[in-house]
């Protein structure tokens, strides 16, 4: 029904003084938001039509308990600990099929010259990984400025409250708060409409 006009659309994706006051606004409001996250590449991420609370709210407990990710560049040592683990896996897999009665239980050391090659490969894609990651949370900053400058401060305050209470602090949960407040009902555009016809009389 809230067709975008182009005015409407610039204003509300360019400009980040503009406020969402009122279910009205939502559609407009929103539409800025996933034009500023395309840009960015993170709109899949954040999309609050796509967003599922009771698994939402498993992954933050699962967060909470392991104290969050591990973004350490791998070490020689978790390198050598790791291929002996996967030699050793390997060997009884071997093992386990062979007809032979005899079972090797001697695992070959990796080689200085092993452990530096798969030390290069482990901290080349740790890199990698955290590059794309730092690049995400750039983006993710983004939004999260252009939301606190968009939404007014009295109704986005109880609802990022809400969130952090529940161990919730992503953007997605944020705009998945919001949209449950401010997305325009069947009921509330019936209201609204009503309210406009009112004053036409």
């Amino acid at each position: 029904m809230n067709s975008l006009t182009e005015d409407s659309y610039k204003a509300m994706s360019l400009d980040p003084t503009v406020n969402l006051k009122s279910r009205q606004d939502y559609p407009y409001w929103i539409s800025g938001v996933k034009w500023s996250a395309c840009q960015l590449g993170v709109w899949n991420q954040i999309n609050p039509a796509r967003y599922d609370p009771v698994a939402r709210a498993a992954q933050a407990a699962i967060e909470e308990a392991n104290g969050g990710d591990n973004d350490d560049i791998p070490s020689l040592e978790s390198i050598r600990e790791e291929e002996i683990a996967r030699r050793v896996a390997k060997g009884t897999a071997s093992t386990a099929t062979s007809q032979s009665s005899e079972r090797d239980d001697q695992v070959a050391e990796p080689s200085p010259e092993e452990l530096r090659q798969l030390l290069d490969i482990a901290q080349r894609n740790a890199i990698i990984i955290q590059s794309k990651k730092s690049a995400n949370v750039s983006a993710m900053i983004q939004i999260s400025r252009y939301i606190q400058k968009t939404v007014k401060p009295e109704f986005l305050l109880p609802i990022m409250l809400d969130c952090t209470s529940n161990n919730l602090n992503t953007v997605a949960d944020i705009l998945y708060k919001i949209k449950q407040q401010f997305e325009p009902t069947n009921l509330s555009t019936v209201t609204r409409l009503r309210e406009e016809y009112r004053r036409y009389l």
